[in-house]
């Protein structure tokens, strides 16, 4: 079960706003430095990937946070 559109928006809201402060930091790995970019296409998906990488995350976790859908593990003891 996805995110309705409204959902959508309203959480891409709060994760620019909760990224924000972190908007001219930049990371390094592996010799490639990445730093955040709000710009989008018409669609509404972030134009640069590091960006969009994160969002999907973010994402992924709201709707598993909101669906229950994280897998639960047992580990053997």
């Amino acid at each position: 079960m996805a995110l309705s559109p409204k959902e959508k928006k309203e959480l891409q809201q709060r994760f620019e706003k909760q990224l924000l402060p972190d908007l001219d930091m930049s990371f390094e790995l592996n010799g490639e430095v990445y730093k955040f970019n709000f710009d989008k296409n018409e669609s509404g998906d972030y134009i640069d990937s590091f960006t969009q990488a994160v969002w999907g995350g973010y994402q992924d976790a709201e709707e598993w946070e909101k669906y229950g859908k994280h897998q639960e593990t047992e580990l053997p003891e």
